[in-house]
This record gives structure tokens, sequence and C-alpha cells, in this order.
């Protein structure tokens, strides 16, 4: 047991400072080492960084990727990310976990933040084409994988089944009301006389 010493650390700019109490702005150690009752104090000798990435997020497969950054980019900073990335954000068009790490070279200090994206599928959906005679109403229908979606015809009706009567591409979309991503199809209504 090692008595009558007290605790140090050294500043990377030079000069030791005693670590008597522990202030939320510097941690003063990480690693102990003895040398002849003599303790070198490693770690981080400054502000830690902050970083804090947005809350977990989804996107649907069909949109352009999301670009993820730290809510403050501070200059002078290393940005390292999970994915291999060294800029201050990233485009994630991926489901994953996603970790940025802040690292301050003259501090040696570090911080970190995850942000969990989802990426949803898009409904499927096909849409089917009908031939009328003129004044007849055609019977448009469709068949998607999507049990629950809402569905829209024409910017306006909603139903499972459209029956127009003139000629011309009806167009449908649905929406998964959990996810939010939508698909769209059309197919045209041929009107004879």
């Amino acid at each position: 047991e090692v008595t009558n010493y007290s605790m140090h650390w050294k500043n990377p700019l030079g000069g030791y400072a005693v670590c008597t109490v522990w202030t939320p702005l510097y941690t003063c150690i990480t690693t102990v080492y003895d040398s002849s009752a003599s303790f070198g104090l490693y770690g981080c000798y400054g502000p830690k960084p902050e970083v804090n990435l947005p809350e977990d997020t989804m996107i649907c497969e069909n949109e352009a990727p999301i670009t993820i950054q730290p809510d403050q980019i501070f200059s002078g900073l290393i940005y390292s990310w999970s994915n291999g990335d060294t800029a201050t954000s990233i485009n994630v068009d991926t489901t994953g976990e996603y970790e940025v790490m802040v690292y301050d070279a003259t501090t040696q200090c570090e911080a970190r933040d995850q942000i969990m994206v989802t990426v949803n599928d898009i409904p499927e959906i096909t849409m089917h084409g009908d031939t009328v005679c003129d004044g007849q109403y055609g019977q448009l229908g469709f068949s998607t994988t999507c049990g629950g979606c809402q569905v829209i015809w024409n910017d306006t009706f909603q139903g499972i089944f459209f029956s127009p009567n003139e000629q011309g591409w009806q167009v449908v979309e649905i929406t998964n009301l959990t996810t939010g991503c939508s698909a769209t199809d059309s197919a045209w209504l041929e009107v004879e006389s």
C-alpha cells in the first residue's frame, strides 16, 4: 500500500497540476502506474467535447438518403463515424445504428452518440386496366400486399375499387398508415364507341 502521495495530472501543453477535486470539466485519471511511489496520471485533459445526434428516425426506401449530423459542429475536432466516414455529417439510406465519435486531439477527450435509422419498404401495388363501351363505367382495381393501407384514386376518391366512365389514365396511391410509406400505379381506361 502506498501512502503519503498526492495525485497529479499532466497537461499535454506542459506542466503539472494537483488533482484533488474532480469537476465535471475534467477527467483526472484513466490509467495509473506506480514507479517508485511516483504516480503518472493520464487521461482526458480538458473539457469533454459534446455531441448530440437527432432522435432515432424512419424513412421510406424510395426516398432520398437522409443527412445525419450532430446538432452542433465544432471546428478543430475530429469526427469519426461507424461506417468509416470522417466528415461532420453522413448520408444514410440503409437500416442500421450509426455512431459518431468526436475527438479533441489537444485535450485527448472524446464523446460519442448513436442514432438508429430504419428504412421501411414501400407497399407493392399492381393496377389493372379495363375497357368499356361508351356510357358504361369501368371497374378498376389493384393487387397489393399491404393490408390496411389507405387508398386514394386520382387524388380524390377513396376505396378499393374505382368506377370511372371517362377514357384516360387512372392513378391509385396506397399509403401504409404505420410507416407513412406510399406507392402509386396507373392504368388506362379505354372507352369504346
